[in-house]
């Protein structure tokens, strides 16, 4: 079973002196903010070939970020076009003939309410789903043809 598992972790912190952020005033317009700034987050994904042309997977990514508008110690929440939800992934895969593959997909994006409890952004971020249908061909070295069914 190990041989047919592949496992990745990955992590990050950045810290900047003077970073940017987007912040909307109060007549709606959009003001970049250059102020301390703080990113991190974390990803696992996860793939494993249970039998022969079969091949299931995964992946979570979670990523938080901050600023100190006022340069003082207090930080609020970046906002949510910077800072992206936490979001799952999983997939299931078959070759069903050499060269052919057809994968069926689903992503679940979380709620995201940090940034608008701060009073970053202007309302909360509602989380989603979302199912895919790839089926994919080789051309050889003429390419690939892809043909997809995605919800949006």
């Amino acid at each position: 079973i190990w041989d047919d598992l592949q496992l990745s972790l990955a992590g990050f912190f950045n810290e900047s002196e003077l970073g940017s952020a987007l912040i909307v005033d109060p007549t709606g317009f959009t003001d970049v903010v250059r102020a301390p700034q703080r990113n991190y987050g974390v990803e696992l994904t996860a793939d494993w070939s249970p039998v022969e042309r079969w091949q299931i997977g995964g992946a979570l990514t979670w990523n938080e970020g901050e600023f100190d508008a006022q340069d003082d110690g207090s930080y609020l929440a970046l906002s949510s076009v910077e800072v992206q939800p936490l979001s799952f992934t999983l997939y299931v895969e078959n070759e069903t003939l050499p060269g052919w593959r057809n994968r069926l997909q689903a992503l679940t994006v979380g709620s995201r309410d940090r940034a608008f409890d701060d009073g970053v952004d202007q309302f909360n971020i509602d989380g989603y789903t979302t199912l895919d249908l790839i089926s994919s061909l080789s051309l050889g070295s003429s390419g690939r043809l892809e043909l997809g069914i995605q919800t949006c």
